[in-house]
């Protein structure tokens, strides 16, 4: 029997994103940044190495333009730097975390440790592998349908 699904996970699917939205507005008020500077943040600890903003760009697949405007608050803010070894370098030069953008990532991983672990809760490990990977292959075929 075929069922109409799409407007429950329409809705479910919508409501969630606006509880992550709400729970990001209390983290940009206690860290002082905006949604997309927690993001940057988050993908610059995953990878300690670096990244250039154009990578920044894929990686959090943000403008290139919103990037290079942004990025800007948070080197003034003393959480993001230009690798010391490139200081000489004119295009490509990777980001990295300062001391004190460590110490946001911290935050926000253990933060969204204690949401995940919260909202995981009594659900069995095995379901949510399944889920996670069904929801990537959603969200992949979702992304082909309006790229056409």
């Amino acid at each position: 029997m075929e069922t109409e699904r799409f407007e429950t996970f329409a809705n479910h699917i919508s409501g969630i994103y606006w509880d992550i939205q709400k729970l990001k507005a209390k983290w940009n008020e206690k860290l002082g940044l905006k949604s997309v500077h927690i993001f940057w943040v988050y993908l610059l600890r995953k990878h300690p190495e670096g990244l250039s903003s154009a990578e920044l760009s894929r990686h959090s697949q943000s403008n290139r333009s919103l990037v290079s405007r942004e990025i800007r608050e948070l080197i003034d803010m003393g959480h993001v730097a230009y690798r010391q070894d490139q200081e000489n370098q004119r295009h490509g030069k990777k980001l990295v975390l300062t001391p004190s953008g460590w110490e946001i990532s911290d935050f926000i991983r253990n933060t969204s440790m204690e949401i995940q672990n919260t909202v995981n809760e009594g659900i069995p490990m095995e379901d949510l592998i399944v889920f996670y990977r069904t929801l990537a292959t959603l969200q992949q075929r979702f992304d082909m349908l309006a790229q056409e």
